[in-house]
């Protein structure tokens, strides 16, 4: 592939992500480097959480898609409930979700259009439970939607994307493969500890600061985070 092509190939995913969003592609670059997709650190991780933006119909801007740095050095992409539930709820097959629940377990039951017999799927709560806050405020709600999820999966073969629960899980296994060996299972304390950085957490809020007109920097100086590759990597 020549770089002419590489080139016309990253300014059409972005350009199609700001179409989408509505949004000038020199101005939504640097703002999802600030947000949502702050913790890519090369222009194909950044092109690639673009890709199942627009693979997905998903805006980052409000969250409901993000990325998240595993313990390995990539990025996973995660999608909160609200993108999960766009995807779901958007798909022409869906012809209604049914839940049962117990107090141990939750059967999500999704119906297709296309299919004589639903597709359901249990999950437990005690192969479940995590130790974030949510889990300990809202036990049932989260099983609900890992539930939920799990079964979307199965009935219309979403690929790629990940819960926010999953990515805590991921950073989990990945860290227990990289503990010394002690000839033991590691504990749940040693565990938790390794995994405490980073902490999996949805992208912060853009900060919108006026500038005096005076001091206003032209278009082609804005600067970039620390770390964070210049949007000139992905327009160029």
């Amino acid at each position: 592939m020549t770089t002419e092509t590489t080139s016309n190939a990253k300014r059409s995913v972005i350009g199609s992500l700001a179409n989408r969003l509505e949004c000038d592609p020199a101005k939504l670059v640097p703002l999802l480097q600030k947000t949502a997709f702050e913790k890519c650190q090369t222009p194909e991780e950044f092109q690639a959480m673009c890709m199942v933006a627009n693979t997905y119909d998903l805006n980052p801007i409000l969250k409901e898609l993000y990325a998240f740095p595993s313990k390995s050095g990539a990025v996973v992409p995660i999608v909160s409930i609200d993108g999960w539930l766009k995807i779901i709820n958007r798909h022409p097959a869906l012809d209604g979700i049914d839940f049962e629940e117990g107090d141990d377990r939750c059967t999500a039951i999704i119906h297709r259009k296309d299919r004589q017999h639903p597709t359901k799927v249990t999950e437990w709560l005690s192969e479940c439970k995590g130790t974030t806050e949510p889990w300990k405020r809202w036990p049932r709600r989260m099983l609900r939607h890992k539930a939920l999820i799990q079964c979307a999966r199965v009935a219309f073969g979403f690929a790629g994307i990940y819960d926010e629960d999953e990515g805590e899980r991921i950073a989990i296994a990945q860290a227990a493969e990289a503990l010394p060996k002690r000839g033991r299972r590691a504990t749940a304390s040693e565990l938790l500890k390794e995994t405490a950085k980073p902490a999996l957490e949805a992208p912060k809020e853009p900060v919108v600061e006026s500038t005096p007109v005076s001091d206003a920097v032209p278009a082609e100086a804005e600067l970039v985070p620390s770390g964070i590759p210049d949007s000139g990597d992905f327009l160029e």
